[in-house]
């Protein structure tokens, strides 16, 4: 779905969650189970087009947060301080207006440090 936004350019789906991860790459169960990792798509995109926060609200307006559930959690990895920055402000600005299709609040929505 991402694709289809203009200024996206590529998706790349994968794991990530865990700083140190000593180059071995997750099980897919104990990425269904919790353990430290998550699904993850990195988003490849053109900032003339598209902007780091408008971005943050394309991921929102397509992905259905889950309770309980770290594989299908909300979560938002800034690659930089700035992005950091704007998905923090992001997330004060939307609050309380974001909800998951359940109807939960957009407190479901975590930001974490990228891993490599």
């Amino acid at each position: 779905e991402l694709l289809k936004v203009d200024g996206v350019q590529e998706t790349i789906a994968g794991y990530t969650g865990v700083p140190n991860y000593n180059g071995k790459p997750p099980s897919y169960e104990s990425v269904c189970f919790g353990r430290q990792w998550v699904e993850g798509v990195r988003v490849i995109y053109d900032d003339d087009q598209i902007t780091y926060p408008q971005l943050l609200n394309e991921f929102w307006n397509k992905h259905e947060a889950k309770i309980g559930s770290r594989q299908y959690a909300a979560i938002i990895f800034p690659q930089n301080d700035q992005q950091s920055q704007q998905a923090q402000a992001w997330l004060q600005a939307n609050d309380q207006t974001v909800r998951t299709s359940d109807g939960y609040p957009a407190s479901l929505v975590q930001i974490e440090p990228a891993s490599p």
